[in-house]
């Protein structure tokens, strides 16, 4: 296993423990039902 790949490794196990210790939160919404801008990028640039 080359050194990338152990590096890689070891991200996405911190990337994992670290998101399993915290506690998903309720999307948010602005008033009036909108999103806020930067959710409204977010999406677009996902789709």
């Amino acid at each position: 296993m080359d050194s990338k790949s152990k590096a890689n490794d070891f991200f996405s196990r911190f990337v994992n423990w670290f998101s399993a210790i915290g506690n998903e939160k309720e999307s948010t919404n602005r008033d009036g039902g909108g999103q806020d801008p930067f959710s409204r990028l977010m999406n677009r640039i996902s789709e």
